[in-house]
């Protein structure tokens, strides 16, 4: 692999030419060899690939000459980008296979109509992620005052990535269909909904989701991607006064975040909702004395406060 700087005529580049594939990362631009990946040909795959045969099909033999001018309006008004940050516009066939072909994997209901509202749907900027490895599930927390949440037809669908080592801070993929929360008008699910992992968890991995909102018209919102990592418990070690010693484990969800409770009553952990893990003795109020700590990381050396003495450290239990 080699770094690239550009200048000239060239400032950026994406993608490949020839033997040579051009792509950015933190540290710059480079240039590698291309390589053809492997195509494992899954099942799941298959079913993907007939999905979109079977809607270019549908677009051309099914669809009106109306339904796609309207499929047309649409793509001429949404806005996306490309590899370089550009803004360009998909066609109508582009977006009408973008929104079926989800519902046609899954059996849902075929769009053929054109959506008339010209905006996409909104992400879901608060979706969060808590782990349970002893039922191998995902609890998802999203806002469900969300128009979707209240509209039959519409759905949140949640993908899942093999788990990664917890030191994994990015991840881009394969993803896994895990499962969907389906809106129901005039009686929205509430939050959190649970869906089955698809991929095995255990204690100590990071696991990296992301969830898309398909509207009942066919629209389909861009990815928000969350990750968490999978604990059965953790341990504060002692060293504190008043002493949070003692096992935690995770009990629910505070501010988008896992929660900890200890085995002894009397001790929460819990994410403040900008910057800091606090312990103290209720959730979500400090008190008289507790420990905090300014890192999105929940383990770690927890500082003092207010009347407490020590700073105890909170660590994954072996």
């Amino acid at each position: 692999m080699a770094l690239v700087k550009f200048g000239g005529g060239i400032t950026q580049m994406s993608g490949s030419i020839a033997g040579n594939t051009f792509a950015r990362n933190r540290a710059g631009n480079y240039v590698r060899a291309r390589t053809k990946p492997v195509n494992p040909n899954t099942i799941a795959q298959g079913l993907c690939r007939t999905a979109v045969s079977m809607l270019t099909a549908r677009w051309h033999d099914i669809v009106s000459s109306d339904q796609r001018i309207a499929w047309g309006t649409f793509a001429a008004a949404v806005a996306a980008k490309n590899k370089l940050g550009e803004t360009t516009y998909n066609t109508g066939f582009n977006h009408f296979i973008r929104g079926n072909a989800s519902r046609n994997r899954l059996g849902l209901t075929i769009i053929d109509d054109g959506p008339t509202t010209l905006a996409m749907p909104s992400k879901d900027t608060t979706l969060a992620l808590l782990l349970s490895a002893p039922t191998q599930e995902l609890s998802i927390t999203y806002d469900d005052a969300l128009d979707w949440a209240g509209e039959t037809g519409s759905y949140m669908l949640v993908f899942m990535g093999q788990p990664q080592l917890a030191t994994r801070n990015f991840f881009a993929g394969p993803w896994k269909y895990a499962g969907l929360i389906a809106g129901v008008t005039g009686s929205p699910p509430a939050s959190p909904q649970l869906v089955a992992a698809p991929f095995v968890i255990t204690p100590g991995q990071k696991v990296f989701i992301y969830a898309t909102i398909v509207r009942a018209d066919g629209r389909v919102s861009e990815r928000t991607f969350t990750n968490s990592e999978v604990a059965l418990s953790y341990t504060m070690g002692a060293g504190g006064t008043p002493d949070p010693a003692g096992l935690f484990t995770v009990t629910g969800m505070f501010n988008n975040k896992p929660y900890l409770v200890s085995d002894v009553p009397g001790y929460h952990i819990w994410w403040d909702g900008v910057d800091r893990w606090v312990c103290s003795v209720l959730l979500g109020t400090e008190g008289a004395a507790f420990f905090d700590r300014t890192d999105p990381d929940i383990t770690g050396e927890y500082i003092h406060g207010g009347t407490a003495t020590g700073d105890p450290i909170l660590g994954l239990t072996p």
